[in-house]
């Protein structure tokens, strides 16, 4: 159970940084419509996306070498949740890190705007 919520907080993390940007992007591009805008981001966010999954395969490998070796985590470490905590944390910091660095949205709909 604890492998499921972690991977539905990472996405709900991933999601809220994805659609900060949408609407980030809606603002600063109002003359493309949302599935235009979504659907460049999707198209040029790829990559970002990619890495995003590698840290939630990493992170779900972390928990599964810790269960598996019968770890004993600190005992704040179950107190404030940190399992799913973490998970919500890393999936919206690495995917705002991966677009930090991958990101190319922006500079496709600049593009796309001076054209018309």
């Amino acid at each position: 159970m604890i492998h499921f919520l972690t991977i539905l907080l990472f996405i709900l993390g991933v999601g809220y940084h994805v659609m900060q940007k949408v609407m980030r992007l809606r603002r600063k591009y109002p003359q493309f419509n949302l599935p235009e805008i979504f659907g460049t981001f999707l198209k040029e966010e790829w990559d970002s996306l990619i890495v995003s999954f590698l840290v939630l395969c990493t992170y779900q490998l972390f928990l599964f070498i810790v269960e598996m070796s019968q770890m004993v985590m600190p005992q704040w470490w179950d107190k404030y949740l940190m399992d799913y905590a973490l998970a919500l944390i890393l999936g919206y910091a690495g995917q705002r890190l991966a677009y930090k660095y991958l990101g190319t949205a922006e500079k496709v709909l600049s593009e796309k705007a001076e054209k018309n």
